[in-house]
């Protein structure tokens, strides 16, 4: 069975919600849609995601303010910045909050569905390099070496980084 990945956009237009989920479900991606900041955070904070579409203004806040929320709720989602209002300061200070990328309404998408398929790949590295990281800590825990000179301390330590 193949793993279909789970898409938020979070955008109060419904009309341009509709057309990207659209276009996003005949490519193979689970899609679900909120129009307001609250119902795009419980959705978040009730289902794993891979990717949320995240309009820069919502009716009942804005996506830099949420951005951090949602990143505080699953560190590794990667949020796609979406606005039809885009200036270089909000450019940069999404960058900052931690989104992946920054698009502009209206998106060409095309464009849209390779990012959101690098974005996919980012996060499924990230979730690799956590649980390789997770599996060397466990191993290197349960190996216990007794040393005492300055250079084998060393030694170690440097292994340590190494792996």
């Amino acid at each position: 069975m193949k793993y279909s990945q789970k898409i938020l956009i979070l955008d109060d237009e419904e009309a341009l919600r509709e057309i990207i989920a659209q276009r996003l479900r005949r490519k193979g991606y689970e899609i679900l849609e909120a129009g307001t900041a609250e119902e795009g955070l419980s959705c978040i904070r009730d289902t794993l995601l891979d990717a949320v579409l995240l309009d820069l203004r919502l009716p009942d806040g804005d996506g830099l303010t949420l951005l951090p929320q949602i990143k505080q709720l699953q560190p590794d989602l990667q949020v796609v910045m979406l606005t039809g209002h885009g200036t270089i300061e909000s450019a940069i200070e999404a960058i900052k909050l931690g989104a992946y990328d920054y698009l502009t309404k209206p998106c060409n998408l095309s464009e849209l569905e390779i990012t959101l398929q690098k974005a996919s790949e980012k996060r499924k590295l990230l979730l690799e390099n956590t649980g390789l990281r997770q599996m060397v800590s466990r191993q290197t825990s349960e190996l216990n070496i007794v040393a005492e000179s300055a250079q084998m301390l060393a030694l170690l330590e440097m292994t340590r980084k190494v792996a």
